[in-house]
């Protein structure tokens, strides 16, 4: 098959994990592309099967795709990576993204989503999606876990409100905190560490104990962020907060899955940490697992064959995309 990946240039991107995607089809056999303008767009509609749009405008004005979609040839598919229901009190009509792209999502054959618990407000905007989350590339190196490591905790990424509060309980409580990313202000008694990219981080997290996962929001079932297939991948003892589910309790999302530990609130999360840096052993056996987990399931060569599947499950009475 040959499809085409849509997105912002990679020297525009902190991370192009577009890069990810496309590897992810090239190991599942097929032959891809990648577009940045509305020009290549035009060509790769014409000579390819599967268009990959990358979130938002995928890099090209998006009123210009709204208006070439009523005469594609190749079937149209956006993947979003970030969450879309940013407000938690606010209506799926009413979420910025939403105001800013609904009619482009509305002109796909098929919008992949984060939120797979609002599925049927989709629905109702007229958006035909379906949910799908984001994977690990397959080269994703192990981190370490050792006896007496630097920092007791890593968080990474930008500074969410619940995610400095998280931090600065375990600073409070007296763990040795180090946050990497593109943090603003991060709470006081929190060393700070510029942003590393994703396939270097394994350095960085073997020189931690436990690394802190805390989504936008964690009240959406099955919606995670995709670090917590990056930290589960290279093995670290990846703690996430999950409001709805106690520490012992069935996974329900995909942190609850793939996190050794699980936490609610700011007493479970210090009883989590106190717990796993208590036990190097046990740090490395639930990290191990989770890396087991996901490099035998959910790496984007993985996604690649599962997003096929779904097109021709999906588009079915559209015409089938047949796997060369």
């Amino acid at each position: 098959m040959n499809v085409a990946i849509v997105s912002a240039p990679p020297n525009q991107c902190l991370c192009d994990k577009l890069a990810w995607v496309a590897d992810g089809f090239r190991q599942a056999g097929h032959d891809v592309r990648r577009c940045h303008t509305l020009t290549e767009v035009r060509a790769a509609d014409r000579e390819c099967d599967l268009l990959v749009f990358d979130h938002k405008n995928a890099g090209v004005c998006h009123n210009s795709l709204v208006e070439m979609a009523p005469w594609r040839r190749a079937k149209w598919v956006q993947w979003w990576r970030d969450l879309i229901a940013l407000e938690p009190m606010a209506p799926l009509c009413e979420q910025p993204y939403m105001q800013s792209f609904l009619r482009l999502m509305q002109a796909m054959d098929l919008v992949l989503v984060k939120e797979r618990s609002l599925l049927k407000g989709y629905a109702e905007l007229g958006i035909h999606a379906r949910w799908f989350d984001q994977a690990c590339p397959e080269e994703m190196p192990p981190c370490e876990h050792h006896e007496r490591p630097e920092w007791d905790v890593l968080v990474l990424g930008s500074t969410y409100p619940q995610r400095r509060q998280d931090a600065r309980a375990l600073a409070d409580a007296g763990f040795r905190v180090l946050w990497a990313g593109l943090a603003n202000s991060i709470p006081p008694g929190v060393e700070g560490h510029p942003w590393v990219h994703p396939l270097e981080l394994p350095e960085l997290v073997s020189r931690c104990g436990v690394v802190l996962g805390v989504d936008w929001r964690c009240d959406l079932p099955g919606y995670t962020s995709d670090r917590t297939y990056l930290a589960a991948g290279m093995g670290a003892c990846y703690i996430a907060r999950s409001i709805d589910y106690g520490i012992d309790s069935a996974p329900s999302t995909p942190a609850g899955e793939f996190a050794s530990w699980i936490y609610f609130d700011q007493g479970s999360l210090v009883s989590a940490v106190r717990t796993a840096l208590a036990d190097r052993d046990e740090r490395e056996r639930r990290g191990l697992a989770a890396r087991e987990k996901i490099m035998a399931a959910h790496t984007y060569k993985h996604r690649a064959e599962q997003l096929l599947a779904l097109i021709d499950k999906e588009l079915q009475p559209c015409g089938v995309l047949q796997s060369s």
